[in-house]
This record gives structure tokens, sequence and C-alpha cells, in this order.
């Protein structure tokens, strides 16, 4: 962690909080402490961990087609099925 400084690093902290492993709601840190995690940001969200859906679900996905972006008129499978199966403001 000493060589990374994230936008938000306290730079007088000496520690940063290491976080291994997550499972359901929760994200467990190096000393085994449990935390729930309720953060998302712009491109993401939170969805829990070891959702064994979703991670078959990207794995899929990954195999296929891993990134493919949606400017100068592009569109994917994925996409289009979301679009179709979407209320009509979502179209």
């Amino acid at each position: 962690m000493t060589h990374m400084i994230y936008p938000t690093t306290n730079l007088t902290a000496t520690e940063q909080l290491v976080i291994e492993r997550g499972e359901g709601v929760y994200v467990y840190d190096n000393q085994g402490r449990q935390y729930l995690e309720g953060l998302s940001g712009l491109w993401c969200t939170a969805l829990g961990y070891g959702n064994e859906e979703i991670v078959e679900t990207a794995a899929r996905q990954m195999r296929t087609l891993a990134y493919s972006h949606l400017f100068g008129g592009k569109t994917h499978p994925p996409r289009w099925r979301w679009r179709t199966s979407s209320p009509i403001w979502c179209q």
C-alpha cells in the first residue's frame, strides 16, 4: 500500500484498511474484521459478494465479449436484450 495514493488518501495516516475478501453484503479485512459494504460508484454497483449467478453470467460474457463500448452507433447482444426488455423510457 505504500506505493498507491488514492484521491481520498489521508497522507498523514500510516495504515490503510486492507480488504481481503467479500461474502454477501460484507467485506473482511486482513485482520478478519467484518464490515457492511454499502458503497457503489459511477460505473459500478454493490451487488454483493459470492453471488454464483452473477459470477457465472460474468464468466460466460467475458468468454464471449469482455468489453465493447456503445459509442458511435455500436451495440452488442446483451445491450440489445436489455433494451428490448426495459420500459419504454429506456429505449
